[in-house]
């Protein structure tokens, strides 16, 4: 109980006009009645008003399981609408994130339907969730665990005949795995970029120095085993022409002019959308790299160049 005191100061009193407020709280412990203390109360009664006593229990069970079984009809239901867009609110509500971890390109939460850290999972978990709403309570008609020595009796039993959220399950499921699926074909799409991340940057680098482009993977292979024997001629000079990177240069910068115009997400079958943009962001950055790994070797190629002209004139005594 909480009693709360009010004094107030008398006019003429020399201090100030002011109310004091006082408050005392004392809290009481509420008794709580268990299926034990119920058993034990109704032994004082008669069996036939027990037997009573336990319709009225079986009522309340009915009426409990009447309940729980609709809020989880109503949280599958909604979910499936959602996923069919029968609401056509044309939003998603679920989302899933494309992100570059070199040299893969990985998704949260994963495409694999049997991962336990996949999107499937979460959304098989979401709908067990519902289901379990059922087990939240036990049935009131029943003898306390004391009585029995088992495990109190739950709601779940009431699901075992509901074809319909089966159905709705299976509907649901299917729907998940056809987005799923076309997530995994749209972000295959991406791979034809996928050199700016697997590329070595330093070979490529020395590979354009010297023969004046990069080489084939065959070319490659061929001169890792014996040097010439990709029959691809070397240039013989330390820097090649100007005109191999401005190639190289317009190249990559045709690329990056490419990937800007990304979007940053997709949306699949409405309900669920792909957010691409760690992802876009991440090949942006690689990109700038093989641009600046260019523009550094020509920057230093030209300092090369002066100090060479400055020791030359230096030797000179010019």
């Amino acid at each position: 109980m909480t009693s709360v005191k009010f004094k107030k100061k008398r006019e003429g009193d020399e201090e100030d006009d002011l109310e004091e407020f006082e408050e005392e709280q004392s809290e009481s412990e509420e008794e709580i009645i268990t299926p034990f203390h119920r058993f034990e109360l109704l032994k004082g009664v008669s069996e036939e008003e027990r037997n009573l006593f336990r319709e009225y229990e079986k009522y309340v069970d009915e009426n409990i399981a009447e309940n729980l079984l609709d809020a989880v009809i109503t949280s599958s239901t909604y979910l499936r609408m959602e996923v069919d867009n029968r609401y056509e609110n044309n939003t998603p509500i679920f989302e899933i994130f494309m992100e570059l971890q070199e040299p893969n390109v990985v998704y949260f939460l994963n495409l694999d339907t049997s991962s336990k850290s996949g999107f499937a999972f979460f959304i098989e978990t979401l709908l067990d969730d519902m289901n379990d709403m059922m087990s939240l309570l036990n049935r009131v008609a029943q003898d306390p665990t004391e009585v029995t020595g088992q495990a109190p009796i739950n709601f779940m039993d009431e699901l075992q005949d509901k074809t319909e959220l089966e159905k709705q399950r299976l509907e649901i499921m299917n729907k998940i795995k056809l987005a799923l699926q076309a997530i995994r074909v749209h972000g295959k799409g991406y791979m034809e970029y996928s050199s700016l991340w697997i590329w070595d940057k330093n070979v490529y680098l020395s590979e354009v120095k010297k023969f004046g482009r990069n080489l084939t993977l065959d070319e490659r292979d061929a001169e890792a085993d014996q040097e010439g024997s990709s029959g691809v001629k070397p240039l013989g000079l330390e820097y090649p022409p100007l005109s191999v990177y401005k190639e190289q240069l317009d190249k990559f910068i045709e690329l990056q002019d490419q990937i800007r115009t990304w979007d940053t997400h997709e949306d699949f079958f409405v309900f669920l959308r792909l957010n691409m943009t760690g992802f876009k962001a991440s090949v942006l950055n690689q990109v700038g790299q093989w641009i600046s790994l260019f523009k550094m070797d020509l920057i230093n190629r030209v300092k090369n160049s002066l100090k060479e002209l400055q020791d030359f004139v230096n030797e000179a005594n010019i």
